[in-house]
């Protein structure tokens, strides 16, 4: 009988910590889920406007676009990037990355943008503000060569 309560407490023990794994990934994909953009000079007439969005049916797209610094409008884009993605605790991981852009110099119509690579998979480490409005992303390369995403700034909240 102790030998049967002692399973059934184990057997609970595990249940239970499953259970708090999972609420942990909804809870980073909840935080996650949503547009997020950074803005950076890249030109002097120019801004570079990459806006990262992870939609709820688990598909990821990020873009990158030529800002006029005058007019404020989008001139064109320099490249996009198609994914789908899955969160495991504190890491984001994107599966099936397509990478699209322009092969010479310059910019052009979202639609426009040539294929240029795919990706069987990278890996990233999140952190997220107190608030959950930035996030900071953590690209894995080789040893010592790690790489921080500049801040993305949360676009809309849900």
């Amino acid at each position: 009988m102790k030998r049967i309560l002692q399973l059934v407490i184990y057997f609970l023990l595990i249940g239970f910590s499953a259970c708090k794994k999972e609420k942990s990934d909804e809870a980073t994909f909840l935080a996650i889920s949503g547009k997020w953009f950074q803005e950076r000079n890249w030109s002097d007439d120019i801004i570079l406007r990459e806006v990262y969005e992870f939609r709820n049916d688990h598909t990821f797209e990020r873009t990158a676009a030529a800002i006029d610094k005058t007019d404020g409008k989008i001139k064109g884009y320099i490249n996009k990037t198609t994914a789908s993605f899955s969160i495991k605790e504190d890491s984001l991981v994107l599966k099936g990355l397509k990478m699209y852009g322009v092969k010479t110099y310059g910019y052009k119509k979202l639609e426009e943008l040539e294929s240029i690579s795919e990706y069987n998979k990278q890996s990233y480490k999140t952190v997220f503000s107190a608030d959950k409005d930035t996030l900071t992303l953590l690209f894995y390369c080789p040893p010592n060569a790690n790489w921080i995403f500049p801040r993305l700034t949360r676009v809309n909240k849900h």
